[in-house]
């Protein structure tokens, strides 16, 4: 097994051990260990070169979630939901799902607690088709969706994990499908992380008061509706 270095969940510090207090936020208890592995290779796969023509001539390609149809976006966009604590950014990050053929939520803040399967009956969600896992580390994503091949993969939340940006760009990449994450609001009101985060995903959308807006959209002009 790899040597593990130690992060904490929630501003990403790294440690040489395990930490029971965290200097750079003052959290308790949030140091996880996150194995090192050549993140660059991981998702490595399909064509390296491309010309000019060949990528001017691929068609264009749109997703859409049945439950959202007026919210597109590609099939292996990134999108992040972002809003403050309740306002209802799992909601509509499991109805998003809900509407896709074969979708993966990864709970990793919750995981299969009592307060989502709550979620989930209240929204009637309820179909074998909708895959609920936890992972601690991205061998685990890999192997999860390698295994369920899900036509859309959901992270529940970002803000709790010791991913980067970067590895959800290269998995939605790899597997061709769109890659839709919950991001947490700091004690300011931003998006936790906003400047690489917002900046790299394809679409930014804003929940407030089980309300959502499009911020940022590489696929359509700024919409909105009820959550």
């Amino acid at each position: 097994m790899p040597e593990a270095i130690f992060a904490c969940v929630r501003c990403q510090a790294v440690y040489p051990a395990c930490e029971k207090w965290c200097v750079s936020c003052g959290g308790f208890d949030c140091c996880v260990p996150v194995y090192q592995r050549a993140a660059d290779a991981l998702w490595r796969g399909g064509p390296r070169e491309a010309t000019a023509a060949q990528l001017v001539g691929r068609r264009a390609a749109s997703f859409t979630s049945s439950t959202y149809p007026t919210l597109k976006v590609g099939p292996h966009s990134v999108v992040a939901i972002w809003g403050a604590p309740g306002s209802g950014k799992s909601t509509m990050l499991c109805k998003f799902l809900d509407g896709c053929e074969a979708p993966l939520l990864l709970s990793m803040e919750e995981g299969l607690s009592d307060s989502l399967i709550t979620r989930l009956k209240r929204l009637e969600i309820h179909s074998d088709a909708f895959k609920v896992a936890v992972a601690d580390t991205i061998d685990e994503i890999a192997d999860l969706v390698e295994r369920h091949q899900p036509s859309a993969l959901g992270i529940d939340s970002l803000s709790v994990t010791t991913l980067k940006i970067g590895d959800v760009m290269r998995l939605s990449n790899a597997v061709g499908v769109p890659v839709v994450f919950v991001l947490h609001s700091t004690k300011g009101g931003e998006a936790a992380g906003a400047a690489g985060v917002l900046h790299a995903v394809d679409v930014v959308v804003e929940v407030s008061a089980l309300k959502w807006a499009v911020r940022k959209s590489r696929f359509t002009g700024l919409i909105g509706g009820e959550v």
